[in-house]
Parts: C-alpha cells; sequence; structure tokens
C-alpha cells in the first residue's frame, strides 16, 4: 500500500533591506518607503508638483528625502496595521497581512567611485543611496585610499583655500578635501572634494557620524 505524506507548505524567507538612523537620533530607525510598499503593499504616492509624499495615511519627512526617494520612520508603520516587533538591536521585522520584511542596520560605511563618478552608502553592510558625484579634475586631487570621518561637519561651511567658495553640508574627509554639496556636472571637476547634489548633500551630513569609515577608489 501506498502512504501519501501530507505536503508542508514552507513559508518564504522574509525580504531584508536597508535600515539606517540619522546621526541627531540613534532611537529613530528609518527604512526606505520605496521598500516597504513593494514588500508589504502599502501604496505609496508622489506628487512632482507639491513635491510631497504618503506611504498609506502617513505624511512623508521630505527633510529627509533624496529627489522622490521618501523614508518612513520604524515607529510610525504601526498607524498602517504593520507588526513592528525587534528581534535584536539591529534587526527589525515588518508583518502585514502575511508578508514580512527584516529591516537590518549597523555600521555606516561609504565608497566614493571615481571611475563612475558615484557615491555608495551603507548601513549595516547594506546599500542605502547613491548618488552621483563630481570628484577632482586633476590627477589625484582626490586622493584614494580609506578614512575615517570626524568630528568636523559644518552645514555652512565655506572654502579657505579657493575665496570663500561656499561648500554647504560640509563634512571632513581628510586633509583639504570634503564631501559637500555644489554643482555636480557629469565629470569630475572640483579642486579635489566630493561634491554631491544639494538633496543628497543634506542627507549625506545628516546621516553620517564621526567613525563612518569613508573609502575613496579610482
Amino acid at each position: 500500500m501506498l502512504w501519501l505524506l501530507p505536503v508542508l507548505a514552507l513559508s518564504a524567507a522574509p525580504e531584508s533591506v536597508a535600515g539606517f538612523t540619522f546621526s541627531a537620533d540613534h532611537a529613530a530607525l528609518y527604512v526606505s518607503a520605496r521598500d516597504v510598499s513593494t514588500v508589504l503593499g502599502v501604496p505609496l504616492e508622489y506628487d512632482p508638483r507639491s513635491d510631497l509624499a504618503f506611504l498609506g495615511s502617513i505624511a512623508l519627512d521630505y527633510r529627509y528625502a533624496v529627489g522622490e526617494q521618501r523614508f518612513v520612520r520604524i515607529t510610525e508603520l504601526p498607524a498602517l496595521g504593520v507588526q513592528v516587533k525587534r528581534l535584536s538591536p539591529q534587526l527589525v521585522s515588518l508583518k502585514l497581512k502575511g508578508k514580512e520584511l527584516d529591516v537590518q542596520s549597523g555600521a555606516k560605511s561609504a565608497v566614493v567611485d571615481k571611475k563612475r563618478q558615484q557615491i555608495r552608502v551603507y548601513e549595516g553592510g547594506q546599500l542605502v543611496l547613491t548618488s552621483r558625484v563630481s570628484t577632482g579634475k586633476y590627477t589625484r586631487s582626490t586622493p584614494d585610499g580609506t578614512f575615517r570621518v570626524g568630528n568636523s561637519k559644518d552645514a555652512y561651511h565655506s572654502s579657505a583655500k579657493y575665496n570663500d567658495a561656499p561648500m554647504p553640508w560640509a563634512v571632513h574627509v581628510t586633509g583639504n578635501v570634503f564631501i559637500h554639496g555644489g554643482v555636480v556636472p557629469d565629470y569630475p571637476a572640483s579642486h579635489g572634494c566630493v561634491r554631491l547634489p544639494s538633496d543628497a548633500a543634506e542627507w549625506f551630513y545628516n546621516w553620517v557620524e564621526p567613525g563612518t569609515v569613508v573609502r575613496i577608489q579610482g
């Protein structure tokens, strides 16, 4: 006689995405609203005319926006019916109607790729943000190497070396090299600093912390 054993349904492993904190408030964990919408099925709306965005009924904070990309504080998600469970200090589970999303945070780092004219920002080993940049126009004016961000940040910095040229959202990397906001053409054009578009520069300034590793390569 042939016995048929019941087939056990295997639940799919939850998707994992980056979660991150801003330097002024380590207690507030954020996640991409786009990731929440894609995985958990919460409607995401963006109106380019007003620059307003909503995740379900939650109005998303434009102060931490980069272009159309918006981020949501995890503690706001229960208002949408999302179950939030902290599995460890750096891992939070989000569940909604049988769908699950794991949000992983951790150490912060950034990679400046001079060949691609791009910066990639990571937290907990996961990619948080990608932005175009403009690095030094002269050979080696933006040095290769691995550096750690110090305590020097200035939202209204100006260059003492180049006629008080404005360097908003400036984060010191090494020597006279800063990551800051400015004009970002599609080619290396700076005196050695790493320029970001203004919205990405402000986001990076609010996100980065002393000790964050910045690797410049190319």
